[in-house]
């Protein structure tokens, strides 16, 4: 779906430009995208479901938005990020979340932010899938989800994916 940007007369240039909204020619340097359900890159990794809805080419760097979906009993165990916050929110099913010294069992609706520096994990519950939408800043971790979907199917060798999680600053506890 294609959006007009154009006019915009309330851009200031000058102050537009050095806050990244405008290039140095006045054009709009991001540009909008639109992503209905069931869009994104669908990737499986470590069997988990992720579809990539905004990446770090889309926001200059900025954020990535991803959408997780993990069986009962499946989910991302304890890690730590030293370069990205996230905010999760569920949007289907029961997640057991740990972040921090706080662990709790959130449903469908609820926000969790995990800021870079504090261990936390995530459990999908309940019999049944849950879906999460991660919203991370800056971007860059898509990267890394790219990476880990490109190892072989079956039982992950968890020392490759210690190795491509450290990487991109991820560390497992």
């Amino acid at each position: 779906m294609e959006l007009s940007l154009a006019p915009y007369a309330w851009v200031r240039r000058g102050s537009d430009v050095a806050a990244g909204f405008l290039d140095e020619e006045g054009a709009i340097a991001m540009q909008p995208k639109v992503i209905a359900r069931g869009e994104g890159r669908r990737l499986d990794v470590l069997g988990s479901v992720l579809t990539i809805l905004v990446t770090g080419a889309d926001s200059e760097g900025r954020s990535t938005l991803i959408e997780q979906t993990s069986a009962s009993g499946s989910g991302v165990p304890l890690h730590v990020h030293t370069n990205e916050d996230e905010t999760l929110h569920v949007i289907e099913g029961s997640v057991a979340f740990k972040v921090g010294n706080q662990s709790f069992v959130a449903n469908a609706g609820t926000t969790v932010f995990a800021p870079r520096g504090i261990p936390h994990e995530i459990l999908a519950t309940g019999g049944r899938p849950a879906t999460v939408q991660a919203f991370i800043a800056p971007a860059g971790l898509e990267k890394m989800f790219e990476e880990l979907a490109a190892l072989p199917p079956g039982k992950p060798d968890l020392s490759k994916v210690a190795a491509i999680c450290g990487r991109y600053g991820v560390t497992f506890l």
